[in-house]
């Protein structure tokens, strides 16, 4: 977005907000965001208090009328200004995005806790005695035992 000129700039106290109309030159519409950007930038002020009325182009123009009110405060916007769907729908995804942020760097403590409470588990444990050379001695729960069922012989058919 180049050469941004400020044509109007009225001071409404009854809405506690400032309505201004710019134009902008660009090659393609600016988005709201960018639009947002460059309006706090100019007046110094929070991009969540501005409300974008429009962005208005004219065929094979280059130039883009802006209409916008700054407000004092978000608290005065919001009981202002109607929210559109998609700027609902805007709030929402952002709002599932932070959630879903917030879960993954808790689910990342958690793992780095258990895996640091594992280190310290293994580290206390105490080694285990190295075996010795076998003694030629065995153990009567190694002995191999015998066969405890009986074979079962089959039944000879009887004769007629």
């Amino acid at each position: 977005m180049e050469n941004y000129k400020l044509i109007s700039k009225v001071k409404n106290d009854l809405f506690n907000r400032t309505e201004i109309t710019a134009t902008v030159e660009a090659k393609i519409t600016p988005n709201h965001n960018e639009v947002e950007a460059l309006i706090s930038k100019e007046f110094k002020t929070n991009p969540e208090n501005i409300k974008l009325k429009g962005i208005n182009g004219k065929f094979g123009s280059n130039v883009f009328t802006i209409v916008a009110n700054i407000y004092s405060s978000e608290k005065d916007k919001n009981a202002l200004e109607i929210k559109k769907k998609w700027e609902t729908e805007r709030a929402k995804k952002l709002a599932e995005e932070i959630k879903a942020k917030a879960e993954e760097e808790k689910k990342a403590k958690e793992e780095a806790v258990a895996a640091k409470e594992a280190a310290k588990a293994e580290a206390e444990k105490p080694e285990e005695e190295p075996k010795g050379e076998p003694t030629g001695e065995t153990n009567p729960e190694e002995e191999p035992k015998g066969k405890e069922t009986e074979e079962i012989k089959p039944e000879e058919e009887p004769k007629k």
